[in-house]
């Protein structure tokens, strides 16, 4: 009987698909005595069934059925005590609470396969129960499977009613999230000056001297002159040496006139005299 179960307790002996007979509020309410009754370990049945579910009979198994189902118990009747996810839900406040409630709600298989059937219609009683038939739940048991199923899914935050019908999210969870921290957007800083490329024109220093400096300059600061006082060229500004470059001409006394007052010509034309 691993998929069908026999319904137990003073309603009888049916077939079917097993559910929750209680809804997931309650389970959780039960959950909270649990982890209390249980904290120093499991307990056994004859403990838990009066000091957790109030009861000694046999609906104290449905209860504890429902617990397991929506995996907030674990145990046997020799020891029943809450798992992991029933002692985080039954502390759990807020928006965590509501995140391990779907994940409690989700742990039932019947329920999220009914869930997959029903997510994004709008549906009636009728056409949840009818669901819960699909899934082999008897008949006869189908609509208080119906309701439980809505009174949970509903505390879970899975849904919403609207007049009588409830609106399930559409696409089926199979559990619920954690919570993803934000992303902070990543902050925009200034471009860094440094990073930028500096020519003689943009440099931002004052008083800073451009730094691609002739020979021909150079030579004529070391001489008292002032640069660019030579010649300059047709329509352009006074003509400037590539840097490094350096004119060195050794005269010699016997040198051709003509040939030497061409080469005092050049010497004037870069500044070099």
């Amino acid at each position: 009987m691993s998929k069908r179960s026999v319904s137990e307790g003073k309603r009888g002996r049916k077939g079917g698909a097993r559910f929750p007979r209680i809804a997931l509020e309650k389970a959780l309410a039960y959950t909270k005595k649990l982890v209390e009754v249980t904290a120093e370990g499991p307990k056994p049945k004859e403990t838990v069934f009066p000091e957790v579910f109030g009861v000694k009979g046999p609906s104290g198994n449905e209860r504890v059925s429902a617990l397991r189902q929506f995996g907030l118990a674990e145990g046997d009747p020799k020891g029943y005590q809450a798992t992991e996810l029933g002692k985080k839900v039954a502390r759990a406040r807020g928006k965590k609470r509501g995140e391990l409630l779907q994940q409690a709600f989700f742990s039932s298989e019947l329920y999220k396969n009914m869930y997959g059937s029903l997510a994004g219609k709008s549906s009636t009683a009728s056409d949840v129960e009818n669901a819960a038939k699909t899934f082999k739940v008897h008949p006869d048991n189908a609509p208080e499977c119906a309701k439980n199923f809505i009174a949970s899914a509903l505390f879970a935050g899975l849904g919403s009613m609207d007049g009588d019908k409830m609106v399930l999210a559409d696409g089926a969870v199979t559990a619920a999230p954690e919570p993803a921290e934000a992303k902070k957007p990543a902050k925009r800083g200034r471009p860094a000056k440094k990073d930028q490329a500096k020519t003689p024109a943009t440099s931002g220093r004052r008083g800073r001297k451009p730094a691609a400096k002739t020979a021909a300059t150079e030579g004529a600061k070391k001489r008292g002159r002032k640069p660019g006082s030579g010649k300059t060229q047709t329509g352009t500004a006074a003509a400037e040496e590539p840097a490094n470059a350096r004119i060195q001409i050794n005269i010699d006394p016997s040198m051709d006139p003509r040939k030497l007052a061409r080469l005092l010509k050049v010497l004037r034309e870069y500044g070099q005299i």
